[in-house]
C-alpha cells in the first residue's frame, strides 16, 4: 500500500504501514466487491492557484496539496466558467455550464449577485447520478450557503448523509470571552467605528478557536470540517463504493488560525503584528502598508492550515486502506486580489489570474497521470463526468462538461476546447492561448491582454487591437447563443424570489 510523506516522517513508517495494512485487511477493503472505485471531492473555496507550490509558489507551505499534485495530474489552466461561491458550485454539481446568468432573479437567502440561485429539485448532479449508481453519497460543509440556505435543502437531502458546520457566519449573543479591544486589533482603521464588524469578529473568533496563538485548530470551522470528513470516511466502510464531497470555505476571510502558522508569513518588523481577521473588499489606498502586509499574512497562514487537513483527511483515507480504490479530486471556485490591481478581495471587473485562476488535481488510485501536468482547459463543470468516469460509470447525458479522464493517460477529452471563457455577475472573460479580455456586458468598458508579451497580464492593450477584442467577444456570444446579460440596480435590489414550499 503507497504510504504519505507524512506517515514516514519521523522513523515512524514501519509502524504505520502495519496498522495501514491491518486496518485494511479487517475492512476487506482493498478494493470494492463489485470492483467500481470511491470518490473523494474537495472544495476549497477562495483558494488561488499561484498560492500552491506546485503551481509555483515556491514560498508558500502547502506539502499536502503538493504531494497530491505529484501523485496525480494537475491541470494548469482552470478558470471557472461561473464565479463566485454559488454560481461555481452551480457549475461543479450539475456538470452544467451556469454562465450566463440568463433569466436570473434574487433568491431568498442567497444575496443578490446575477448567478447566485439554487438547484432545482430534479435536477441531475454528481450526487443524484452516482446514488443511482449504487454508490452511498455523503458531505461534510461548513459554507454558509451550501451548508445552511433553505435553498440547497433539496440538495442536502439528495446526500445520504449531509453534515453543515456552523462557524462561518456565527450569530447570536456576543461572547463575553471574545473584548471589543480583541476583535479591534484584528480590523483596519478605516473600519473601526463601524460597530457591526467589531460585533461580527467577535463572534467569528469565538466560534473558530479563540485568539491568536491560543487559536485551537480542532475548533476552527476547517478544523471541524476536517475531522467530520475523517469520521464520514470511517463510517462508510461498507460494501458499496460512495462518494464524500468535503466543501471548505477556508481561506475565504475572515481569517482565523494558529499563530505558528501566521508566523510563517511574517515579514521583518511584523513581529507584533496580529494577522488581520477581516477586511471587507477595498482598494489598496484605503489600508496601510503593515495592514495590508496583514492580510497577506492571514490568508496565506489560514491557507497553510487548510493544508494541513487536507493531509490529514488523505492520512485517514491511506490509514484505512482506501489509497487503492479511492479517487481523490481537488478543485476551488475562485481566487483573492490580496493588492494586486489596487484591490483587496474579490472584484467582477478584476477578472484577472489572481481571482479567476484556481487549481484542479486529480488523483486515480491505480497511479494514472502521476506527476502529469495538462495545459487543456478543463472547468468545474467538468468534474461531473469525470469523477463518474473515473469511478467506473457512464456519465449522465445531463452533463454538457467534457470526461477529463483520457488525459490521465495521455490523450485529449473528446471536446474541442481551445479557449474558455465566464462570467462574474456582470462582467465576462474570455481566454485562449495568446490573448486574455474582461468586459462588463453592457461593453462600456474592457481590458485586453497579450498574453505573449505579457504573461503577467498588466498591461491593458484593448485600444491597440479592437479586432482582437471583438473576435473574443464574438467566439464567446456563439458559443453561449448571444450577448450575456446585464441587470440594472433595480432587478439587482429586487424583492427576492421565496423558496417554495415544497423545497
Amino acid at each position: 500500500m503507497k504510504l504519505t510523506r507524512r506517515q514516514l516522517i519521523g522513523g515512524a513508517g514501519v509502524a504505520v504501514a502495519g496498522a495501514a495494512t491491518a486496518a485494511a485487511a479487517s475492512h476487506g477493503l482493498a478494493v470494492n466487491l463489485d470492483g467500481r472505485r470511491n470518490v473523494v471531492l474537495i472544495m476549497i473555496d477562495t483558494l488561488r492557484a499561484d498560492h500552491v507550490g506546485s503551481y509555483g509558489a515556491s514560498l508558500m507551505h502547502t506539502p499536502n496539496i503538493d504531494a497530491l499534485a505529484a501523485s496525480g495530474t494537475q491541470f494548469d489552466r482552470v478558470f471557472p466558467e461561473a464565479m463566485p461561491t454559488v454560481p461555481a458550485r452551480r457549475s461543479l454539481l450539475t456538470g452544467r455550464r451556469t454562465f450566463p446568468f440568463r433569466d436570473w432573479e434574487p433568491w431568498a437567502g442567497l444575496g443578490s449577485t446575477p448567478g447566485w440561485e439554487p438547484i432545482a429539485p430534479g435536477t441531475p448532479t454528481l450526487v443524484s447520478e452516482l446514488s443511482r449508481h449504487g454508490y452511498a453519497t455523503a458531505c461534510v460543509t461548513d459554507n454558509p450557503f451550501l451548508g445552511f440556505a433553505r435553498a440547497f435543502r433539496p440538495l442536502r437531502r439528495s446526500f445520504d448523509r449531509f453534515v453543515s458546520i456552523a462557524g462561518q457566519v456565527p450569530r447570536g449573543p456576543l461572547p463575553e470571552e471574545v473584548s471589543v479591544a480583541e476583535a479591534r486589533r484584528l480590523i483596519p482603521r478605516n473600519r473601526w467605528d463601524e460597530l457591526r464588524h467589531i460585533e461580527d469578529m467577535r463572534r467569528y473568533l469565538a466560534a473558530n478557536g479563540g485568539l491568536g496563538a491560543d487559536i485551537d485548530e480542532s475548533q476552527t470551522a476547517t478544523g471541524r470540517v476536517f475531522a467530520t470528513a475523517q469520521w464520514l470516511a470511517r463510517r462508510m466502510l461498507d460494501q458499496r463504493p460512495f462518494l464524500l464531497m468535503v466543501d471548505g470555505f477556508d481561506p475565504h476571510e475572515p481569517w482565523a488560525a494558529p499563530a505558528h502558522y501566521m508566523d510563517l508569513y511574517r515579514e521583518p518588523g511584523d513581529d507584533n503584528l496580529p494577522p488581520m481577521g477581516d477586511i471587507g473588499y477595498t482598494p489598496v489606498g484605503d489600508l496601510t502598508a503593515s495592514e495590508l502586509r496583514r492580510v497577506k499574512m492571514a490568508y496565506r497562514g489560514t491557507l497553510t492550515m487548510v493544508d494541513n487537513q487536507v493531509g490529514k483527511l488523505l492520512d485517514t483515507l491511506a490509514y484505512l486502506g482506501l489509497d487503492s480504490n479511492t479517487v481523490v479530486m481537488l478543485v476551488s471556485d475562485h481566487g483573492f486580489h490580496l493588492g494586486e490591481r489596487d484591490w483587496i478581495g474579490k472584484s467582477a471587473w478584476r477578472l484577472t489570474p489572481e481571482l479567476t485562476h484556481v487549481p484542479m488535481i486529480v488523483r486515480d488510485p491505480e497511479g494514472r497521470g502521476a506527476g502529469v501536468r495538462s495545459d487543456w482547459f478543463a472547468n468545474l463543470h467538468d468534474v461531473p463526468a469525470t469523477l463518474t468516469a473515473l469511478a467506473g460509470a457512464r456519465p449522465s447525458t445531463a452533463y454538457e462538461g467534457a470526461d477529463l479522464s483520457p488525459v490521465l493517460d495521455g490523450a485529449l477529452p473528446a471536446q474541442r476546447r481551445d479557449f474558455t471563457y465566464g462570467g462574474y455577475s456582470n462582467h465576462s472573460f474570455v481566454r485562449d492561448d495568446r490573448w486574455a479580455m474582461v468586459t462588463n456586458n453592457i461593453r462600456s468598458g474592457q481590458m485586453l491582454f497579450d498574453l505573449e508579451a505579457d504573461p503577467a497580464e498588466m498591461t491593458d492593450v484593448s485600444r491597440r487591437h479592437p479586432d482582437v477584442v471583438e473576435a473574443l467577444y464574438e467566439r464567446m456570444t456563439d458559443a453561449i447563443g448571444g450577448d450575456p446579460p446585464y441587470y440594472e440596480a433595480e432587478q439587482i435590489d429586487a424583492d427576492p424570489r421565496e423558496i417554495p414550499r415544497d423545497w
